[in-house]
């Protein structure tokens, strides 16, 4: 029996001083029945260079240079271009292990599975911390699925996760938006049978000055990230719409230590008094997050 083949989608935008090691990391896999499609999404810096030499390295790599769009419509350019019955992202800064796409594969194969999750690996100054769960590979059917990430212990990556490509459709790439993996993976896995979590740490996301989430820049953006998803639980899932909002809750709250605008403050604080007085979710939430609550409240006289 042949093994099928797997589309591996890299979008890339000026990572010239990480894009090697990422390259490097996904031809030396030990699967070798992969197509490697490279997203140069207009790129300034020598990142477009780095891409067709290593086209002209491994003829399992295929370059497609395009004027700046972002990472999502990078994303769906490789979707809609690759071949595979499954596929794979990978951020052109991260790196993977040499046996990912084999575990992964022989994972999905053996139990029919629909997306298959490994655990992913935080490189941050050359410290590895590698994400505690699962502690066990686990079966997740779509409901459990859905309630992991409504409380945001699945995470809503795209980048540790191998698809069926049958599952995915090209509009699941929100386009012009922040944290768009974060808005469409509950859409994504409202449409599975199975998953399945395994313990292997197999993605390794190397986080840097230049990323866009370690700067922490954008906080407003991930909380409306979050009332938008409460909307789709709100509407499509609804017994788990509470941890949705638990979730926004801490989200809120962390808001509260970056410098916002009038108008911003005001709405997160609005969301924070129009739900925080259901006890369940205030006595859910992390106590490190009541605490800079509370002395929110206290600093602002707020009763």
């Amino acid at each position: 029996m042949t093994n099928s083949l797997i589309s591996i989608i890299v979008p890339v935008y000026n990572v010239e001083k990480y894009l090697p090691k990422c390259l490097n990391s996904i031809i030396n896999q030990t699967y070798k029945n992969i197509e490697i499609i490279l997203i140069d999404d207009g790129s300034t810096d020598k990142s477009s260079c780095i891409c067709d030499e290593y086209r002209l390295k491994d003829d399992r790599i295929k370059v497609i240079h395009q004027s700046n769009r972002g990472v999502s419509f990078a994303r769906r350019v490789g979707f809609i271009k690759s071949k595979g019955n499954m596929i794979i992202f990978i951020d052109s800064d991260d790196y993977i292990s040499e046996m990912m796409i084999e575990v992964m594969y022989n994972t999905m194969i053996s139990e029919n599975a629909d997306i298959v999750i490994c655990k992913d690996v935080n490189v941050n100054n050359g410290k590895n911390n590698i994400r505690k769960w699962p502690d066990k590979n686990c079966i997740l059917k779509r409901e459990d699925a859905l309630k992991y990430i409504a409380c945001d212990k699945l995470k809503s990556f795209f980048c540790n996760k191998m698809f069926k490509k049958k599952i995915v459709n090209e509009n699941d790439f929100i386009l012009n938006v922040r944290f768009e993996d974060f808005l469409c993976m509950p859409q994504i896995f409202n449409r599975i049978e199975k998953s399945v979590a395994i313990i292997e740490p197999l993605y390794f996301y190397v986080r840097h000055q230049e990323s866009f989430t370690y700067s922490n820049k954008n906080p407003m953006k991930f909380f409306e990230a979050c009332i938008e998803r409460n909307n789709w639980y709100k509407k499509y899932c609804p017994k788990f719409y509470n941890l949705s909002i638990k979730r926004t809750i801490e989200v809120a709250i962390s808001c509260l230590n970056y410098e916002m605008s009038v108008y911003d403050k005001q709405k997160v604080e609005k969301f924070l008094f129009d739900n925080i007085n259901l006890k369940k979710w205030l006595i859910e939430i992390k106590f490190k997050e009541k605490i800079k609550l509370f002395k929110y409240l206290f600093k602002r006289g707020i009763k």
